[in-house]
């Protein structure tokens, strides 16, 4: 059996950590070739997007704590005009329900997490609702039997940014909806 070839398999065994994968061709070990894996992630235009979704968080933050800070100052200054809590309603309800608004249309374009229709379908609910509760505010701002009181400066001063919130959200939504409709 001189001349004859070995035909057994060959195999390495290794105990621990193997130093790397060995290919079995014929009588003798060779190394393998080095596989090497890469991701790539592909790319969607996510970085045309990112300074507007910032833009949108920054103004939803400030905007959103707006609509808190209203409710906190409409609780605790509610007993600043004994008998006519009307301001203090006025502002605990418009803050509330104000301080949605920016939750959504930021969640809406910054993670696309909340579908649009759903958003825009929101958004016009309570949008119309703070404009009617705006609008009862301001003709209860103007009849106030309180107006030197430190409410119904509190109330003014939440108000005209609240008109200017509205305005804010409103471009904001057409233009995220605008860009929505696109993708």
């Amino acid at each position: 059996m001189e001349g004859a070839v070995d035909t057994r398999a060959h195999t390495r065994q290794s105990v621990g950590q193997a130093p790397g994968i060995f290919a079995i061709t014929g009588s003798e070990e060779k190394p393998a070739a080095s596989l090497q894996h890469t991701v790539t992630m592909p790319r969607n235009g996510d970085d045309d997007e990112k300074p507007v979704k910032v833009m949108v968080c920054i103004l939803s933050f400030i905007f959103g704590s707006l609509p808190v800070a209203m409710t906190v100052v409409g609780i605790l200054d509610y007993d600043l005009c004994p008998g006519h809590t009307r301001l203090a309603i006025y502002m605990i309800v418009q803050g509330a329900t104000s301080v949605v608004i920016p939750i959504l249309v930021s969640s809406w374009c910054c993670c696309k997490c909340i579908s649009g229709d759903f958003i825009v379908a929101i958004c016009v609910i309570i949008g119309l609702f703070n404009i009617a509760w705006a609008i009862v505010g301001s003709v209860w701002l103007a009849n106030s039997y309180c107006k030197r009181t430190l409410l119904h400066t509190h109330a003014v001063g939440f108000s005209v940014p609240m008109w200017i919130l509205f305005c804010v959200v409103y471009c904001l939504a057409r233009y995220c909806r605008k860009n929505d409709c696109k993708n």
